[in-house]
């Protein structure tokens, strides 16, 4: 059975178990933070803390769900809090994995998590047609660029606003700066997570980039020593990401739901797999399965990444129909 089978199968919480009780729990998440967002200048410092501590107290397979429906899924693109909401969840949940990957403490993880769910709210502040310009494509001027890339000041006086102390306040105005002398390394760490989630969310305009562009990408937005920094996202996100669709051989298109801990191939981190259904020619079937390429014996060969939004949806359905058997 796979990890995210076998997890699902083993999942509870106080309203039932299984998949349907994972899926809810998701849900629920997604709605504290979109409700977080929008009531913004209400919310307090304990607020969000208590937010971040409970994405914290989750299990890695639980989080790697989460992040599989964040980059499965469009950012909305109706309002500018839907967008925020969804921008901030998805760096939260990208910084905990490169702070895992790091090895920090629950404090530090703590400090990383508020800020990251912070560090775009100053789009919030925006105003006039600018404001739609963050999320719908259209030609931006200078000035409104200026504006927008004055967000992440705004995003500080937020933090400050809602309660938080200065070292918070100075982690979130500094995570889109690309001198990286006496820059916190939890703002490098939520700049390039931010980087990594432009990359990587779907979007019906823009081609899945090669990981050496996701690379060069997030790489443009420091200077040298900077790139440590990049190498931790890549390993604690995956050579090939999650949610990122694959083909895997004579095996077919499968989607990554999870980055194997035992490290291959110098930097690169082996994916796990889930394969749908197979029906060859003879119609023999092969049963949905998933698949860690790190497993010794294990031959494969990764002949890229698919581009194609339809193929995803449909993964993701047989995903969620693999995984709501796992009661079964």
């Amino acid at each position: 059975m796979g990890r995210l089978k076998e997890f699902a199968k083993g999942y509870k919480n106080n309203n039932g178990s299984g998949f349907e009780a994972l899926e809810r729990d998701v849900q629920d998440l997604i709605k504290h933070a979109s409700g977080l967002v929008y009531n913004i200048k209400n919310t307090e410092a304990g607020h969000i803390t208590s937010f971040v501590l409970r994405v914290l107290e989750k299990d890695p397979v639980f989080l790697d769900y989460m992040i599989l429906e964040a980059t499965s899924t469009p950012k909305p693109a109706t309002n500018i809090e839907d967008y925020v909401s969804a921008k901030n969840l998805n760096v939260l949940l990208y910084s905990i994995k490169v702070g895992r990957f790091l090895k920090y403490d629950e404090d530090s993880l703590k400090k990383l998590g508020i800020a990251a769910f912070l560090h775009d709210t100053g789009l919030l502040k925006l105003e006039g047609d600018v404001r739609d310009k963050v999320y719908v494509d259209g030609e931006i001027s200078d000035d409104e660029r200026g504006e927008i890339n004055r967000h992440a000041l705004y995003s500080s006086g937020i933090a400050k606003n809602i309660g938080f102390d200065g070292s918070i306040a100075n982690i979130i105005c500094q995570t889109h700066s690309k001198v990286n002398k006496q820059v916190p390394e939890a703002a490098l760490i939520i700049g390039a997570c931010d980087r990594f989630d432009a990359s990587v969310s779907p979007r019906d305009d823009r081609e899945k980039p090669s990981f050496k562009k996701k690379v060069e990408y997030i790489k443009e937005g420091y200077s040298e020593s900077g790139r440590d920094i990049t190498k931790a996202v890549m390993g604690a996100l995956g050579f090939y990401s999650i949610g990122e669709v694959i083909r895997i051989g004579n095996f077919g298109g499968g989607i990554v739901t999870g980055v194997s801990n035992k490290e291959a191939n110098g930097e690169k981190m082996d994916p796990v797999v889930f394969m749908p259904i197979k029906v060859y020619g003879s119609g023999q079937k092969a049963p949905a399965c998933e698949i860690d390429l790190s497993k010794d014996g294990f031959s494969y060969q990764i002949s890229g990444s698919i581009d194609n939004i339809a193929k995803k949806k449909e993964l993701i359905i047989s995903l969620k129909e693999y995984l709501r058997s796992s009661g079964k």
